[in-house]
């Protein structure tokens, strides 16, 4: 995805996704990640309130991303992947240093350290992406009934809706940290938090 405006990203309507298979719906959400990367990228050393709307819009997605990864995609892996086991801690292992490098992006203002950790992510994302869709999908794709694809995609579409899909209007906005307005949780955590038992 490519942002045509430094706005776009926190404007677009959802899209209708429901008819996508997991791994269609999981390679757009890096795509649509890489777009707002990208967005932000392009305001390096901005500290506007887009930027942090920008920023909190990246975090949602990727925590609600990481966590339907955990819950519908890893099981597939696990069962369907040679070695699946392996591979499924592997790409388990990524999504929790994606999670942790979140979670130092959204306690900085929008100066400084937050563009290196903004790297340290787009690096992650990029990398994450590229393993699961140039040697994990296609093994999945052809090993996995397509009807239990369908059926992951559509309990994906379902996990995401139960995600806040907006910051709270009233935490502060123009250089402020990303962090939730409660003491001690943050966005990250309050987003993964949503789909514990």
């Amino acid at each position: 995805m490519q942002p045509s405006t430094a706005d776009q990203s926190t404007t677009r309507p959802a899209p209708e996704t429901d008819g996508e298979d997991l791994l269609l719906r999981l390679t757009r959400e890096h795509r649509d990640a890489a777009g707002l990367v990208l967005a932000l990228q392009r305001r390096t050393g901005s500290d506007a309130g887009d930027s942090v709307a920008t920023a909190r819009e990246l975090i949602t997605d990727l925590v609600r991303h990481s966590v339907s990864e955990r819950i519908h995609l890893l099981p597939l892996v696990r069962r369907f992947v040679p070695e699946g086991d392996a591979a499924a801690d592997r790409i388990d292992a990524g999504r929790q240093e994606l999670e942790y490098q979140l979670q130092q992006l959204e306690r900085l203002p929008i100066n400084g350290d937050f563009w290196v950790h903004l790297e340290a992510v787009d690096a992650l994302v990029a990398q994450h992406a590229g393993e699961l869709e140039s040697h994990v999908f296609p093994v999945l794709a052809a090993a996995c009934p397509a009807e239990e694809l369908a059926d992951a995609g559509r309990r994906a579409a379902r996990t995401a809706r139960t995600a806040p899909t907006h910051p709270h209007p009233h935490t502060p906005r123009e250089g402020a940290a990303l962090a939730a307005a409660s003491p001690g949780t943050g966005l990250v955590d309050k987003v993964r938090d949503l789909f514990r038992s």
